[in-house]
């Protein structure tokens, strides 16, 4: 098969490069979120609400979903466990009100907090998230987030997204997902999963940026490493780091 970029690719410029999103990829799912928070009702709802998450996840359905957005997304998790979910996979997101006389307690997405939940999504399920943005791009009014100007095209290859599933994205949506067990049972092959790896800590994570995160060590961590501790020296916390919760 060639890997000439075709016409349409090379008007959606890369999306992934060797499975990392790419800044374009952003510009268009944070585009797809403006277009869920501004013309979906209620319009310009700021976040993209679980209400509007369950909408389109309806409306652009994939053949052969992976996780059961219905319980997800359709009022059945409690708020505060989604929440927990977003946190998790460390999607920016922000709690609102049902009602106006309401303490704010329902997790909405902003557009980068979107950003970030699709862009797991394609990277452990690729095939079954292109059949879902093919529709979104066919039947959705999707412009670029940072050049409103710009509409994408309506017509998506699959050459775009990663070939191959990444495996260490779908541990860390199952693992997000495990405080709620009658959940977990849903998923298939979830039981067998192994856990994620180590996740970043908060000092060498950039929130919010388009560029992939790191596990690596930073300057600090390897100078600690390699010094010889002092005899009375506390080790520091991070000696203990990626020692945190086991999953089953």
């Amino acid at each position: 098969a060639s890997t000439e970029a075709t016409t349409l690719e090379r008007a959606w410029q890369p999306l992934f490069d060797n499975g990392h999103p790419t800044p374009r990829l952003g510009q268009f799912l944070r585009g797809l979120a403006l277009h869920l928070i501004n013309d979906y009702e209620p319009r310009g709802s700021l976040v993209v609400t679980p209400a509007k998450m369950f909408r389109f996840f309806n409306e652009a359905k994939a053949p052969d979903e992976a996780y059961p957005w219905e319980y997800i997304f359709g009022n059945k998790m409690p708020s505060a466990s989604l929440s927990k979910v977003y946190q998790k996979l460390f999607c920016q997101h922000h709690l609102v009100q049902s009602q106006h006389h309401e303490m704010p307690a329902i997790p909405g997405l902003t557009p980068h907090g979107f950003e970030c939940f699709m862009t797991l999504l394609i990277q452990a399920h690729p095939d079954i998230e292109y059949e879902r943005l093919s529709q979104a791009a066919m039947n959705m009014p999707i412009s670029n987030a940072d050049n409103m100007s710009e509409r994408f095209p309506k017509e998506l290859s699959r050459r775009l997204f990663p070939h191959q599933p990444n495996l260490q994205a779908e541990q860390r949506i199952v693992a997000s997902l495990n405080h709620e067990p009658c959940l977990i049972q849903q998923l298939k092959g979830a039981a067998s999963m192994p856990p994620p790896p180590p996740a970043v800590s908060e000092r060498e994570r950039q929130p919010y940026s388009s560029t992939p995160q790191s596990n690596a060590l930073d300057d600090n961590d390897v100078s600690a490493q390699s010094r010889p501790p002092l005899e009375r020296e506390r080790k520091p916390y991070t000696a203990k780091e990626g020692a945190g919760k086991k999953y089953s």
